[in-house]
């Protein structure tokens, strides 16, 4: 077989790899994927999207803090999801924005899967009590490394006061 077919067939078979782990197929045919993601091979382990989330939260949580963005003041994951029960969606297949998502290896930091968006409660300036609903978005690899966040008080009222970052 010639050598570019060979390299051709590797580019491809891994490129497969990486699109059935995305999706949660099973290369070998079983009903669920044992891993959601690529394994960071920095680490060695697969994060869940529940532990990608979180990571993100506690992001989101610490910008808050320090901005002083929202007058809700978050302590702990626990009282952020209590609080804000269905706030979190990954996006596989945008970035923050909605721009569309290429396969994209960023070498230590894993692979670039997506963006995990973030609704939660901010606090109104007048009360406290009145809900003011916010949202804060990131980019986020396998491996855990958040490579951009913005962070409300509302980036969708097209209020200028998102806080943003990125690495």
């Amino acid at each position: 077989m010639p050598r570019f077919r060979l390299q051709e067939s590797a580019c491809f078979a891994a490129s497969l790899a990486f699109a059935m782990i995305l999706c949660g197929c099973d290369p070998n045919g079983s009903k669920e994927s044992k891993a959601e993601f690529p394994t960071c091979a920095r680490t060695g382990r697969s994060f869940t999207t529940q532990e990608l989330i979180d990571i993100v939260v506690r992001d989101q949580i610490r910008i808050m803090q320090a901005t002083k963005l929202c007058r809700a003041d978050y302590k702990t994951l626990h009282q952020f999801y209590q609080e804000n029960p269905k706030c979190c969606e990954i996006d596989r297949a945008h970035l923050a924005g909605n721009q569309a998502l290429r396969e994209r290896n960023l070498g230590e930091d894993g692979w670039l899967i997506g963006s995990i968006q973030v609704k939660y409660y901010c606090g109104s300036e007048d009360d406290p009590r009145v809900g003011r609903q916010s949202i804060g978005s990131a980019n986020i690899t396998s491996c855990g490394v958040i490579t951009d966040s913005a962070v409300g008080p509302n980036p969708l009222d097209g209020s200028d006061g998102a806080v943003r970052r990125s690495n």
